[in-house]
């Protein structure tokens, strides 16, 4: 258990080294959220409705703020290492120290997202006051502590995610396309680019049965203020459903990739 806290104190601390990429990568999304800005109002003020797909325009914008930051909150930047530590050989030095490999992956990415998040803290205050300003979008200290709640749920969920497709380098001789082709399938079924109120009823019944929803639309559909009590604890309660679903997954998969590893190289 010593092992796995040092793990989780590592991730705190290269998350406060690396702090400026952090800040760095936040700056990238102002582009994107740009396009989207201009997009979104131009829809709304050529509609006669001031509500589209459930939402106000300034309930759109703010969505498409906060689904820029979850996604980049619960994103993993630890795919190309651990791909190369299967690809390289270096993955065996794992079989023979008494370190299991996902509990200190697990515990360094999350070390490292708890501080990320407590960096991002200070932006998202902002942003909410922005917005409570300048369209009247309202905020309560309850969100944001149901908010973080599931956000540290939604990092945990999609570090099961990716570290399942991760094993993809057992069988293939460069996982990184597989884990390359999910991610950007995952960002727009996970809701990271639009709502996924803009499906259809049934696609949307399909994308709220699987996981990827719950990694960044539910989080920030609690902050915008879209979801009621029985939708939070309908989210609440999948995202826990699904964490043990993929657990059994991610333990079951990498236990049959172990057994079929070959160590080649360093």
């Amino acid at each position: 258990m010593m092992i796995y806290k040092q793990a989780f104190s590592l991730g705190m601390q290269k998350a406060m080294r690396y702090r400026v990429n952090f800040w760095m990568d936040m700056v990238s999304f102002i582009f994107p959220l740009c396009i989207q800005y201009f997009m979104w109002t131009s829809v709304y003020h050529s509609s006669a409705n001031k509500i589209i797909f459930g939402y106000t325009l300034g309930q759109m914008l703010l969505y498409a703020v906060f689904a820029a930051i979850t996604s980049r909150l619960v994103s993993i930047s630890f795919v190309g290492e651990v791909n190369n530590e299967i690809k390289q050989g270096g993955f065996a030095k794992y079989l023979v120290r008494p370190v299991r490999f996902l509990p200190y992956q697990g515990a360094c990415f999350l070390g490292e997202k708890i501080m990320n998040l407590i960096f991002a803290t200070l932006l998202m205050v902002l942003i909410g006051g922005v917005f409570a300003l300048r369209y009247s979008v309202q905020f309560t200290a309850l969100q944001f502590v149901l908010y973080y709640a599931s956000l540290i749920l939604a990092m945990v969920l999609n570090y099961l995610i990716y570290i399942c497709f991760c094993a993809a380098g057992f069988w293939l001789k460069d996982g990184s396309g597989a884990v390359f082709i999910m991610t950007l399938v995952g960002n727009i079924v996970s809701g990271g680019i639009f709502p996924i109120d803009i499906f259809s009823r049934k696609i949307q019944f399909c994308l709220k049965i699987l996981p990827f929803s719950y990694t960044t639309y539910f989080p920030v559909s609690i902050i915008n203020g879209n979801v009621n009590r029985q939708g939070m604890l309908t989210g609440f309660g999948m995202q826990v459903i699904w964490i043990g679903i993929m657990c059994l997954i991610t333990t079951a998969v990498w236990a049959k990739g172990v057994k079929n590893y070959t160590a080649v190289g360093g």
